[in-house]
């Protein structure tokens, strides 16, 4: 009787600390699955924080154009537009390549710093801006009878029309066709691709670009900066402004670069 009450104790034994395993193997494997879910949430969190910031980074990039990269050869150099340390610790940088005589490719970055790991990157393929770097819309307001010399004009305007598509579709410019008369008060830019006339009523505070000969009726008046080939009349109604025309380059953004047309934007990965 005692043999057979001691083998069961020994069962009940065996049995508890079975148990007592098994509970203990539930509430490790417990803690490690919360550890590695708070992990992959701190890691889900760490990549759209570096997604957002390499995002960030490359549309910085393209609103602060480097003057630098007019002269940059298509041979493969990248110029380095931005290294910098976000308030939160991300490493940011961004670089631009000329991969074709009018085609920018811009690359940027946002990794953690060591010891840490994670990094995204985005890209843009980019058409240059409508102006050179150089442009100074002051240049560009004496009286028509003391224009710079014309071939600076020609070459200004021939690279203005050569993005009359660009201008047509989406920036904030006013187009009009060879041989158009302005009949109305305008606030921008203005793009003529031929002769234009500016009747009484017309006028334009703004850049005003004319790739012919610009006529202004007797009322009209011009305030700001006009690059024409020739003018029909003194500048009479002209009013030299140069913050007003620079304002209007500005606000259209013909300085800063334009996404290239087709698929001309990697997101961030």
């Amino acid at each position: 009787m005692s043999g057979a009450a001691g083998r069961r104790s020994g069962a009940s034994l065996a049995v508890a600390l079975a148990a007592l395993v098994l509970i203990e193997c539930v509430i490790i494997g417990t803690l490690h699955l919360a550890l590695l879910e708070r992990r992959l949430v701190a890691g889900s969190a760490d990549v759209l924080r570096l997604r957002l910031a390499a995002e960030a980074a490359l549309a910085h990039a393209a609103a602060t154009w480097p003057d630098a990269a007019e002269s940059l050869p298509p041979d493969g150099r990248q110029l380095t537009v931005l290294d910098d340390i976000s308030p939160d610790g991300v490493v940011l940088r961004a670089s631009v390549q000329r991969i074709g005589p009018a085609l920018y490719l811009l690359r940027s970055s946002a990794s953690l710093p060591a010891p840490a790991h994670g990094q995204a990157s985005a890209e843009s393929l980019l058409l240059p801006p409508v102006l050179p770097p150089e442009f100074d819309a002051a240049e560009w307001t004496d009286p028509p009878e003391h224009l710079l010399p014309a071939s600076r004009a020609d070459t200004l305007l021939l690279r203005v029309l050569s993005n009359l598509p660009y201008l047509e579709s989406g920036a904030r410019v006013r187009t009009l066709e060879p041989g158009a008369s302005l009949a109305e008060v305008v606030d921008g830019v203005v793009v003529a691709a031929g002769d234009l006339r500016v009747t009484a009523s017309g006028s334009v505070a703004g850049m005003l670009f004319v790739a012919g000969t610009l006529h202004l009726e007797d009322g009209a008046r011009l305030a700001g900066a006009v690059i024409a080939r020739s003018f029909l009349d003194d500048g009479a109604g002209f009013d030299p402004l140069p913050e007003v025309a620079q304002q209007a380059t500005d606000r259209a953004g013909l300085g800063l670069p334009r996404p290239a047309p087709g698929r001309a934007r990697i997101p961030a990965f």
